[in-house]
């Protein structure tokens, strides 16, 4: 008997044996197939264990180190119109002058003064000059019985005498910003050196201007 169950203990053991030797054959298999696997659609699940440390990026193989903050993102603004009040506008598309000033207020809106703000400058004088001009041209301003005429020499002074002849549709308070913008702020002059000389434009001012220049450009334009 004491044989017989030595005989069975260990054709047993050695049967678990077996079976312990397939399965470690058979999970060996496994995981290497899964290796190729991952290797093959370019997966690995050890990625996780590296969070919040120093990375490779995408199959480019770039550097990109884990920012612990994320970097404040500059507020995009234009200098644009409210639908209502472009609406108001008197610009036709059969007059050449009121196209480009279509055109202009177009190209204006649709640049982030923050990341175009040379164009915007530039787009924002010429905008003054060509609604000004349109200004002198249909309401025919007269002062003391004498009609004034634009004056190409200086569009300061020109929009200065629509403003303090009140000639323009604006109240009180509107009419002095401007002549305080274009005066003593000298706004023109301003614009016209962003253009022309090496200097850093102050998106600020001309932020603050818009607020006031806008309802000028309005009054010339309705």
């Amino acid at each position: 008997m004491g044989v017989l169950e030595i005989n069975i203990d260990i054709g047993n053991t050695v049967e678990k044996s077996n079976n312990m030797s397939d399965k470690t054959q058979s999970n060996e298999s496994n995981d290497q197939f899964n290796d190729v696997l991952d290797s093959d659609i370019g997966y690995s699940d050890k990625s996780d264990e590296k969070l919040g440390e120093e990375s490779m990026a995408g199959d480019s193989g770039e550097y990109e180190p884990q920012i612990p903050w994320k970097p404040k993102q500059p507020q995009y603004r234009t200098l644009s119109f409210s639908n209502d009040v472009g609406k108001s506008f008197n610009l036709m598309d059969d007059n050449d002058e009121d196209v480009k000033i279509k055109f202009i207020i177009s190209e204006l809106c649709g640049l982030h003064i923050n990341k175009f703000p040379y164009s915007c400058t530039s787009l924002y004088r010429l905008l003054i000059e060509s609604a000004t001009k349109k200004a002198y041209d249909e309401k025919k301003p007269v002062v003391n019985k004498i009609f004034l005429s634009y004056d190409n020499k200086s569009l300061s002074a020109a929009v200065s005498k629509l403003a303090k002849h009140n000639i323009l549709k604006i109240t009180e308070s509107e009419r002095a910003n401007i002549i305080e913008y274009i005066d003593k702020k000298r706004l023109i002059e301003t614009l016209n050196n962003y253009m022309h000389n090496p200097k850093l434009v102050d998106t600020d001012l001309i932020l603050s201007s818009w607020i006031t220049m806008k309802d000028y450009i309005k009054a010339c334009l309705v």
